[in-house]
């Protein structure tokens, strides 16, 4: 006989004793003292040896899908370093995404730790493609910046929420 099927037989035993001292402690009407302590010291190692059985399993089996990890691309150009290049005159950045479960999610625009530009940013699902904008505004002064996405809206970005999406964009002098 394994190992493995030997403490699954162990468990069962135990479980048809504990059954056996919970009636004694029926019959008795709860009086005796040594019945019970038996019973609470046996329902404590079922416990355990059941969290053990339970907690050894390989690959870990779960009832839930795991969520989709977002994915976001930009949809402009992307030079060697992995920086967006954009025409400092640009006004909107294009982005792809899969895997973003919330229909609004926000950015925030920063330079040198400086908060340039923030908001929302509503994503648009269509049979072929997720996507979304991002509005610059006027004309960009030229430099490198960092654009964090975010999930929520960004009335209700709080320091300790998490970037989905970063990307380092250059704008460059014309």
């Amino acid at each position: 006989m394994k190992n493995s099927s030997v403490f699954p037989l162990l468990v069962v035993l135990i479980s048809a004793g504990f059954v056996i001292i919970s009636f004694l402690v029926y019959l008795t009407g709860g009086k005796s003292k040594s019945l019970i302590a038996k019973k609470l010291r046996i329902g404590a190692m079922l416990i355990g040896m059941t969290a053990i059985l339970n907690g050894c399993r390989v690959p870990v089996v779960s009832c839930y899908k795991p969520a989709p990890v977002p994915v976001i691309t930009s949809v402009k150009p992307v030079n060697s370093e992995g920086e967006i290049v954009v025409d400092p005159k640009a006004t909107m950045l294009s982005f792809e995404c899969s895997g973003i479960y919330q229909d609004t999610i926000c950015y925030k625009l920063i330079e040198r730790k400086k908060l340039i530009k923030e908001g929302n940013i509503v994503v648009s699902k269509t049979e072929i493609n997720e996507g979304f904008l991002i509005d610059l505004g006027p004309e960009l002064a030229p430099g490198t910046y960092v654009l964090n996405i975010y999930y929520g809206k960004i009335a209700e970005f709080s320091e300790n929420s998490s970037t989905i999406g970063t990307f380092e964009i250059e704008a460059n002098k014309r």
